[in-house]
């Protein structure tokens, strides 16, 4: 009944568009929730209205296949990006609350993006599957596209709790990102999936980035020679352009770009020939980690770190402390201050308390910054 209100009042307010909502009688007469009419420059188009309160990717489905003399519109409080793609992809005319709208039909077609600022809310908040710590469920089910999985599979396999597994599992499914089927998943839209990953990436936040110039502008060659220079011992991770022209060649890479746990020194530089510069390099080192803005009470975590045996770092401007070792001077300066509490066979990162986790390979040799 909230949702019907509300959507009245959106509609009454359309400066451009002129609605009409039909009678009772005739809503009851054609099935759904309501039957809506647009007029524009003379001419009338109705719809059959279907009210969703929190609609899924088989929702969209099952109304797009759905029959009638007259186009469906849905009415949503809110739709993400991903389903309202969804609705287009499957010709579904769709409107949300915070001014999404999308129509098509014969000698029509109105695309309107949602405003800047929501006012509308899905009412649960959906769990970012895209976290340092989620991610790890969704680069397991993409890295492996025509598997098949279980929840027991993909707990062992993550690391993740049961309910945290559950949780992201439900809303991938709900988007049209994986398929279920019992209690199997798979991925099915894989492409999306990637697309929304990128959209809500941001490298620069999450790592240290330096680059270089160097004279040669053969990327292969920058890349073999960052191999042979780099120290032994090191992991080095290809990644972007380079990384994907290496699996397979399709186009020149315009850099290459490394993760690497620790930032080159003056001597490994020398042997690159390389040249730090603020911009338009061909090579760009960075260092994973988390940039956090304020500080943290270091009593506190210490008092932790002796708990679980585990130990403290802080890097902060050019310094570091180590709750082993005191303070000491960083050659290489970290904007921002990064807190890691380093257990047997775990970071984690802290900013007032703990908010995320990365699982640190036991072959890494307890490295301070790794991957899984």
């Amino acid at each position: 009944m909230q949702l019907n209100e509300a959507a009245h009042e959106l509609l009454a307010e359309d400066g451009v568009l002129r609605w009409n909502w039909k009678s009772a009688a005739q809503r009851q007469e054609h099935g759904g929730d309501a039957v809506l009419e647009l007029t524009l420059d003379g001419r009338c188009f109705a719809f059959d209205v279907e009210l969703k309160l929190a609609p899924t990717s088989r929702d969209i489905d099952r109304l797009a296949e759905r029959a009638g003399s007259r186009p469906w519109l849905l009415i949503a409080p809110y739709l993400s990006d991903v389903l309202a793609g969804h609705c287009q992809e499957g010709g579904l005319n769709c409107l949300d609350l915070n001014g999404r709208l999308w129509l098509r039909a014969e000698g029509l077609l109105v695309d309107r993006r949602p405003a800047d600022t929501h006012r509308v809310r899905p009412a649960i908040t959906p769990p970012n599957v895209f976290s340092l710590k989620s991610a790890r469920l969704t680069r397991t089910v993409l890295s492996h596209p025509g598997r098949v999985w279980t929840h027991r599979e993909l707990v062992a396999r993550t690391g993740l709790s049961p309910g945290l597994v559950s949780r992201l599992l439900k809303h991938l499914v709900n988007e049209g990102f994986l398929s279920q089927d019992q209690r199997a998943v798979s991925v099915t839209r894989a492409d999306l999936l990637l697309d929304a990953w990128a959209a809500r990436d941001d490298w620069a936040r999450r790592t240290m980035v330096r680059q270089y110039s160097l004279l040669s502008v053969d990327m292969e060659e920058i890349a073999r020679r960052l191999l042979e220079c780099f120290p032994t011992g090191q992991p080095l991770v290809f990644t972007q352009w380079i990384a994907a022209n290496l699996r397979h060649a399709y186009t020149a890479p315009p850099v290459v770009s490394a993760y690497v746990p620790v930032l080159p020194d003056e001597r490994v530089e020398r042997d690159l020939r390389a040249r730090r510069v603020p911009d338009g390099g061909t090579l760009w080192l960075g260092v994973p980690g988390v940039r956090l803005v304020s500080g943290i009470g270091l009593s506190v975590v210490n008092s932790l770190a002796r708990r679980n045996a585990g130990r403290l770092v802080v890097w902060s401007g050019r310094a570091i402390y180590d709750s082993r070792q005191g303070i000491a001077p960083m050659p290489v300066a970290w904007p921002g201050t990064v807190v890691f509490l380093r257990l047997p066979t775990r970071l984690q990162v802290f900013h007032r308390e703990i908010v995320d986790e990365i699982h640190v390979p036991r072959a890494s040799g307890g490295k301070r910054l790794g991957f899984e």
